[in-house]
């Protein structure tokens, strides 16, 4: 049955991405500071090239601290979007 649904804007076609020189230095950074103890825990998400959006996390991340964190990141992305 999937074979017969058809995208409202065409297919999906991914699309060539530029290595972006600001997200990885960026993640560079957050590297050191976890390899130098200074970060102890990380939740990311992430925007792959085929528009897909992900997340991870890793270390201690159970902290109303790090709620809070995300709260402002979350508001800052509905800054960023609208």
């Amino acid at each position: 049955m999937a074979d017969n649904v058809v995208a409202l804007h065409g297919e999906f076609q991914a699309q060539e991405s530029e290595i972006d020189q600001r997200l990885v230095s960026e993640l560079e950074r957050l590297l050191e500071a976890a390899k130098s103890g200074e970060i102890t825990g990380l939740v990311a998400a992430t925007l792959n090239k085929d528009k897909v959006a992900s997340y991870a996390y890793a270390g201690l991340v159970g902290s109303y601290g790090m709620i809070g964190a995300l709260e402002c990141a979350k508001g800052r992305l509905l800054r960023i979007t609208a």
